[in-house]
């Protein structure tokens, strides 16, 4: 996920056109990894979110795509689903539902300190804190994380 992608070898104000045809080329990707997700075809899912990220890794969604096909399919990748998430959060750090997503990794992980960090960043960001806080304050604790669903 170092990789840089297409959208970023042009400026969006001197070469508008390519610029917005990665962006177009993304989104089309990422509709399909979407729909590959909502029938469960985690491999389709994991390819299509992988386009998308080869045209536009500028967008949070086109991580958050990829990280949810790791992670949900029958054989979890929790190391890449980390990662891509991980990728979507510091491109969106305030998106509870991005937040959630990363925290369930960490959870399945056994990664406590990881979430409580995630979750500081979140809070600092502007992720609701009558949400985030109640959970920062069980992990800081030192409460049992309980199963994910």
């Amino acid at each position: 996920m170092t990789l840089p992608s297409r959208i970023r070898q042009y400026d969006v104000f001197t070469q508008p056109r390519q610029w917005a045809r990665c962006r177009e080329a993304g989104w089309y990707h990422l509709s399909r990894a979407r729909r590959a997700i909502d029938r469960a075809d985690w491999d389709e899912a994991a390819r299509h979110a992988r386009k998308a990220l080869q045209w536009d890794d500028t967008r949070a969604a086109n991580f958050l795509a990829l990280g949810e096909a790791l992670m949900r399919r029958p054989q979890p990748d929790l190391p890449g689903a980390r990662a891509a998430l991980e990728a979507a959060f510091e491109l969106d750090p305030s998106n509870s539902y991005i937040v959630e997503r990363l925290r369930s990794v960490y959870e399945r992980l056994g990664d406590g300190p990881a979430a409580a960090r995630m979750l500081r960043l979140a809070l600092a960001a502007g992720a609701p804190a009558q949400v985030w806080g109640p959970e920062l304050a069980r992990l800081e604790s030192g409460a049992q994380m309980p199963l994910a669903s």
